[in-house]
């Protein structure tokens, strides 16, 4: 039992040892966590400084992408309208150019067709008046034979 009791008496020993020593370094250990506290705190803060540059990285990413986008698209709506303009002047004037030649036409078939119309109705009325007296003569003649 001398080993048991000595086992004790030097476990207490450790003990108080121990204590003593911890109550010595508290100080030191309480620094040592400020410390640690602290460059924690730091860390945090710089991981927060990052984090929001990135996050205002990436919104003028979007904002760029957004513009270049916009962009292109008012370039291709600025494209699209010069193909239109292009395209119509030539329609519109072959358009027009169809009109005018359709208008010509318009007022000078009128004319044609008015005088067209008059000889034909006079060539109608000469000629049923010829044909009545041809017919007429060759009924006659039908009629003596």
């Amino acid at each position: 039992m001398d080993e048991q009791e000595t086992d004790r008496t030097q476990g207490e020993g450790l003990e108080d040892r121990l204590r003593d020593w911890l109550s010595s370094q508290s100080g030191q250990i309480q620094s040592l966590a400020r410390q640690i506290q602290e460059q924690a705190g730091n860390m945090w803060q710089e991981f927060e400084k990052r984090l929001q540059a990135l996050d205002d990285a990436r919104q003028a990413l979007e904002d760029r992408i957004g513009r270049q986008i916009d962009n292109l698209l008012a370039q291709q709506r600025s494209f699209a309208r010069k193909l239109e303009a292009a395209a119509q002047p030539r329609s519109a004037g072959a358009k027009t150019a169809t009109r005018k030649k359709a208008t010509k036409r318009t007022s000078a078939r009128p004319a044609a067709k008015r005088t067209t119309a008059k000889k034909a109705a006079a060539r109608k009325s000469a000629g049923r008046k010829s044909t009545a007296r041809k017919s007429t003569a060759k009924r006659s003649t039908a009629k003596r034979s």
